[in-house]
């Protein structure tokens, strides 16, 4: 399998006289030094998404370095990097490539560690967002910068639910509104699982609950709110009773 010209180039210029191989498999290109690669090239339609998804990674190896695969490149074709006229306009990326697995208990503590301690202790000097629209599986996130998380988390579910009303869905889901206070959990964790509850213990060891710590279920709930909200916009209305049934739950705890 060829490696892509322009993905070929980029990697030159990171490992300079270094021999590359393709592969089928990940990593997708290997090193004659021992180092491997995550390597793609997108359709002109994915400009956004893949500088998303770099900048989202950049931001994660500044508040802890190593913890997410290090960008190496990523960059739209242009006429010159072109081999073809087709080409221009695709987006490419390129990544060290790290062979993640299952979690060990060993694994899932040290990575609760280095989240509570590095990552979730970052604080960015703009406030709360992000510099550049990100996506939440297909569904684009535009972001900016909000002075307080409680503003910046207003405007990710009012995103959302003006593409369930542009769908004409959100009737199905809201029949008052709520302003939300949001606090930080991990929300798509306690959805999806697959994650020991050893990394929890260690997690709130180093970054305990935070007040009032009684309610924190509750933000726990408020945060997966906004994942079953995204999956009724994905998806449609298999997910808009379990969202309803969130909604409805916070209403009653925080209007009693």
């Amino acid at each position: 399998m060829q490696i892509h010209p322009a993905i070929l180039r980029a990697i030159q210029k990171h490992e300079p006289g270094a021999a590359l191989t393709s592969h089928t498999s990940q990593p997708n290109v290997s090193s004659s030094t021992g180092k491997s690669y995550f390597t793609k090239v997108g359709s002109a339609n994915e400009q956004e998404q893949f500088i998303a998804e770099a900048e989202s990674l950049k931001a994660i190896h500044l508040a802890a370095p190593g913890l997410a695969p290090k960008v190496i490149e990523c960059s739209i074709i242009d006429e010159e990097m072109a081999e073809h006229d087709t080409d221009i306009g695709e987006p490419i990326f390129v990544s060290e490539y790290k062979n993640i697995s299952s979690l060990t208990d060993a694994s899932a503590k040290a990575l609760a560690k280095r989240i509570a301690t590095e990552l979730h202790e970052y604080k960015s000097t703009k406030g709360f967002g992000f510099h550049v629209p990100t996506y939440c599986g297909r569904t684009k996130q535009d972001n900016g910068w909000y002075e307080s998380w409680e503003e910046c988390y207003d405007a990710l579910i009012a995103g959302l639910l003006s593409k369930l009303e542009a769908e004409g869905s959100y009737g199905e889901l809201c029949s008052k509104g709520e302003q939300y206070s949001p606090a930080q959990s991990l929300a798509i964790a306690r959805i999806f699982g697959g994650i020991p509850k050893s990394f929890f213990t260690i997690y709130h060891q180093y970054l305990p609950k935070s007040e009032p710590e009684e309610q924190y279920e509750l933000r726990g709930d408020l945060y997966e709110l906004y994942h079953y909200l995204n999956h009724t916009v994905l998806f449609g209305g298999s997910y808009s009773g379990s969202a309803r049934a969130k909604m409805d739950k916070l209403l009653r705890a925080f209007t009693e």
